[in-house]
């Protein structure tokens, strides 16, 4: 067998060989006596490459179980998180990192530690998604050392949903590196809960009350990585309060049995009371148009649309084609008027008045009301379109049927119907203008009868002068 290993500098160094087992493991202290002899060749040459898998881009893929590591040659292309110093040495960076990529197979807990199988101070960190470059934003957990691991080796835990991509990162603290053993195990259903009480220390991680396991774990890793020892007792008879926990979806999708304040914190969605993760399925949010300002689209989740702040669309919108983020009248079903999209205007339940109308010159009002017109003649009409034919809107709850637009002075029709206060020529050459049968209402029909004629005459004779 041949192995490869790079070292940092000259110096003496151990090579340790044994037999082989039956479970792969390798055994110390086996003496070379009584036919256990062994030959090594060792070589040492000038270069010494990084490892493939030294930059994010190039991350290699991991799979559940353990694999070999070794840092000795890396370098450093990932971003500090405060979250990843949690002993407090001031130094929020992992030194001289190398990548994974890992697809879950399952939804749950995935468990990733190098706890007393790295014989240097590591740390590790767990990315939602296998983009480059990672930031804050995306990552889903950071841990240096571990209670227990020793020479500084860690452990953590993050929920995953099966068949999702996932960076891990693996490097060291203040410029630690070497060589070492990662391992990597989905838990479905996650780490919490699982058998023994909260309250006694038991050798197995986790304990039996969702809540009260959640709770503790996520103040310390060890109870649910490890052991529920006298630390995790502790940590459970001052946190743990009794409160009922139920399913939380949170915002990558993964479920947590948290109470309904918890979750709420955790920017989660509370599944109402009785529920469970082992039943509940949660979903993470589409993308869908968010504008941002007048014009300007992104495809984002309601929740990070909202945050911008923007404005969401609605489900299976997106950015581009018909869609537009200018605003636009739109009249309400209540018969208001508010600036929107057209695509918002719509799901309100509004009428879209078109690109470019405002709500300062667009009416929404359909209640119909008398509108008398200078003729004297009446029509039931908005009271935006009476102003448009010069008329005056009678109030809401006016109708024509009630003849309110009856003229005072019948004879004064004037020229194009403009009474004038006199009855005289002007009137009387309007009358004979209009000789003849005539639809009603037309104010030239002074008797109204549906027809202009010599009675009409005669009427406007008699009232010859100003008007009364």
């Amino acid at each position: 067998k041949t192995i490869s290993a790079c070292v940092a500098a000259p110096g003496r160094y151990r090579a340790f060989v044994s037999s082989g087992t039956p479970n792969g493991g390798i055994y110390e202290g086996i003496s070379c006596s009584g036919g256990n002899r062994y030959s090594i060749t060792v070589t040492c040459e000038d270069s010494c490459s990084p490892a493939i898998n030294d930059s994010c881009a190039n991350a290699t893929t991991i799979v559940d179980g353990a694999t070999f590591f070794d840092t000795t040659m890396a370098t450093t292309d990932g971003p500090t998180h405060a979250s990843c110093d949690n002993v407090a040495t001031g130094d929020t960076q992992i030194h001289d990192d190398i990548w994974y990529q890992y697809t879950a197979t399952c939804t749950g807990d995935l468990i990733v530690d190098t706890c007393n199988s790295a014989g240097f101070n590591t740390r590790i960190a767990v990315y939602d998604g296998c983009d480059c470059p990672v930031s804050d934003t995306n990552l889903l957990t950071c841990n240096d050392d571990l209670f227990n691991c020793e020479s500084g080796s860690s452990a953590l835990y993050a929920p995953v949903i099966a068949g999702n991509c996932y960076l891990i990162r693996i490097g060291g603290r203040s410029g630690a590196r070497g060589l070492g053993t990662i391992r990597v195990n989905c838990l479905g259903g996650g780490v919490c809960p699982d058998a023994g009480d909260c309250n006694t220390a038991h050798a197995t991680p986790s304990c039996s009350d969702p809540l009260c396991c959640d709770t503790v774990c996520a103040l310390d890793q060890y109870c649910c990585l490890v052991e529920w020892d006298d630390v995790c007792v502790q940590l459970a008879a001052q946190n743990c309060t009794g409160e009922a926990s139920e399913a939380c979806c949170l915002a990558n999708g993964s479920c947590v049995n948290l109470t309904t304040v918890d979750c709420q914190i955790q920017g989660g969605t509370s599944q109402g009371p009785g529920s469970n993760c082992t039943t509940v399925t949660c979903t993470t949010a589409q993308p869908e148009a968010c504008c941002i300002s007048e014009g300007v689209c992104i495809n984002l989740t309601p929740a990070d649309c909202a945050n911008l702040p923007g404005s969401p669309q609605g489900p299976g919108t997106t950015c581009g084609g018909q869609l537009t983020c200018f605003s636009e009248a739109c009249c309400l079903p209540d018969e208001t008027c508010a600036m929107h999209t057209t695509e918002l205007c719509l799901l309100a339940g509004g009428e879209a008045q078109g690109n470019g109308t405002d709500c300062a010159t667009v009416s929404c009002s359909t209640t119909l009301e008398a509108c008398c017109l200078n003729s004297g003649e009446c029509f039931d009409v908005s009271p935006e379109d009476c102003i448009l034919q010069t008329g005056t809107p009678l109030g809401p709850g006016t109708q024509c049927s009630s003849n309110p637009c009856a003229f005072t002075c019948p004879t004064d029709i004037g020229p194009l119907n403009a009474a004038d206060g006199m009855v005289d020529v002007n009137d009387l050459l309007v009358l004979l203008a209009a000789w003849g049968p005539c639809q009603l209402p037309c104010a030239e029909d002074i008797v109204q009868d549906g027809v202009i004629n010599v009675t009409d005459l005669l009427s406007l004779l008699s009232a010859w002068g100003s008007c009364p």
